[in-house]
């Protein structure tokens, strides 16, 4: 028994890349339509997460499980249930059923896989955690939805598995992003399952509650954030200026200078010997140092300078 989703656009995840404005949009309209009225049919009740993540519409009957940290999740009558923006990390690699992935990831899986293979894995994942047999789904219908692809891939589907309460159908919205720096990749689920024999009645109150899912944009930009962040843009280099020569002070100008020691001996009136130092400019003039030199034995020149 096929789930017909009908004509309306199921939930998108929407990245606006150049404004860093993360939002998620109910259908195609411009407009949000409030939780009390995603369907004209289907009655909700509005229910908002104790954390301000998540909120959401409840139909009369239903139960919320568990809401907090972007995800909703809750049980209806016939044992149909839902769940709401459950995030799952995985390490780009081969398919690991039952193990988690390295690195803080959730699992290992090929990124390259298809948007229901992704959910499949992730689904045999989980119950092999919980130790339960893998469980084998058929897919009845898959439909792209538009993305663009440098932000990754969006999807939505039917399958089907037999389980040990019978035959169950899945109703699910898919995204799968892109690999980060560190090989990890997120993927972002909206799934409803409920027994074959009440499918049909479950679909368009899956699809009013899938409508009336909100994300508070800063809590959905934490979300979609890849694991390993990339790194830091390098500071732009400056051009460098062409190097110029200090102007540096013009050197004293000093004399060269010279110093001459001499040592004079004689013998009268008796015998000595004296040492002479002479010092000079090289500026000297020769009759001054022709002076110098012929000054009578014995004496002491003065240093000069």
């Amino acid at each position: 028994m096929a789930i017909v989703f009908g004509k309306r656009c199921l939930p998108v995840f929407i990245v606006a890349a150049s404004a860093m404005a993360i939002s998620v949009t109910a259908g195609c309209q411009a407009a949000k339509p409030p939780a009390s009225s995603a369907s004209p049919s289907v009655q909700l009740a509005p229910y908002t997460a104790p954390d301000q993540s998540a909120s959401a519409g409840v139909p009369a009957g239903w139960q919320v499980t568990k809401g907090g940290q972007t995800v909703i999740e809750m049980a209806g009558p016939q044992g149909v249930t839902l769940d709401l923006g459950n995030t799952f990390v995985a390490q780009n690699g081969a398919f690991q059923a039952g193990k988690a992935g390295p690195m803080g990831t959730d699992l290992t899986m090929p990124s390259s896989a298809s948007v229901p293979q992704k959910l499949i894995m992730i689904m045999q994942r989980n119950a092999a955690i919980a130790g339960k047999p893998a469980p084998q789904f058929t897919v009845a219908s898959s439909t792209p939805i538009p993305f663009p692809s440098n932000l990754g891939e969006c999807g939505r589907m039917v399958l089907s598995n037999v389980a040990a309460q019978g035959e169950m159908k899945i109703m699910a919205v898919f995204c799968s992003f892109p690999v980060d720096t560190g090989g990890a990749f997120k993927s972002i689920v909206l799934m409803a399952a409920a027994p074959a024999a009440v499918a049909t009645e479950a679909a368009p109150v899956a699809q009013a509650i899938f409508q009336s899912y909100r994300i508070p944009a800063a809590w959905l930009q934490s979300k979609l954030a890849p694991l390993h962040a990339p790194p830091a843009a390098k500071a732009a280099v400056q051009p460098r200026r062409p190097c110029r020569r200090p102007k540096l002070p013009k050197p004293l100008q000093t004399t060269p200078r010279i110093a001459l020691t001499f040592l004079f001996c004689g013998e009268r009136p008796q015998p000595f010997c004296q040492r002479a130092v002479v010092d000079f400019d090289l500026t000297d003039s020769m009759e001054e140092l022709a002076n110098n030199l012929n000054a009578p034995q014995g004496t002491r020149l003065p240093s000069t300078g």
